[in-house]
């Protein structure tokens, strides 16, 4: 079962600065807060690997 989060709008409310500080364009409701980002990659990166299992590249 998925644990119940914040919703979208509370839990974005910030988005990283560039190396020239210009804000990244993400469509926020696909983005969360920057300590949260890599968690969210790897998880996502985990579940793509189990759905590939087995398959051919």
């Amino acid at each position: 079962p998925i644990k119940e989060t914040k919703s979208i709008e509370e839990e974005v409310d910030e988005t990283p600065e560039t190396n020239n500080n210009e804000k990244i364009l993400i469509d926020k409701k696909y983005f969360q807060r920057n300590r949260n980002w890599r968690e969210t990659n790897a998880k996502l990166l985990i579940i793509a690997t189990e759905n590939n299992k087995g398959k051919k590249i």
